[in-house]
């Protein structure tokens, strides 16, 4: 009888950890991969580029949580700043000097034009 016992409890922490590794990302992740990306993209290019991000994922989650997408990514000095929930959003530092970058936010096409100056 414990046997069966510890079976199903096992059985049932496994499902557990299973839906976990699994599941959905999060809003507070996706700003996190979303800033980082953005950061590494800017460290890797060079003066002159213009580069086309697609942000359709988040304009849904932007959408959801009741964010306007047009302050959802911003850039101040060397650090890129994600917010798509009313939370404190994702920020993540960046090396390149590229002090004149600037984000053009494509609302038809779901695309951040990031032009690297």
């Amino acid at each position: 009888m414990i046997s069966v016992i510890m079976l199903i409890l096992n059985i049932a922490l496994f499902a557990g950890l299973f839906y976990f590794a699994v599941k959905k990302t999060g809003t507070v992740e996706l700003e996190e991969i979303y800033a980082k990306k953005l950061a590494l993209i800017i460290d890797a290019a060079k003066p002159g580029m213009q580069i086309s991000f697609d942000i359709k994922t988040a304009f849904e989650y932007a959408e959801e949580n009741k964010v306007d997408i047009k302050n959802a990514f911003l850039i101040n000095e060397n650090v890129v700043y994600v917010k798509l929930s009313n939370s404190k959003g994702y920020y993540y530092s960046f090396f390149n000097n590229a002090n004149d970058t600037t984000f053009q936010l494509d609302e038809e096409n779901k695309v951040l034009n990031i032009k690297i100056t």
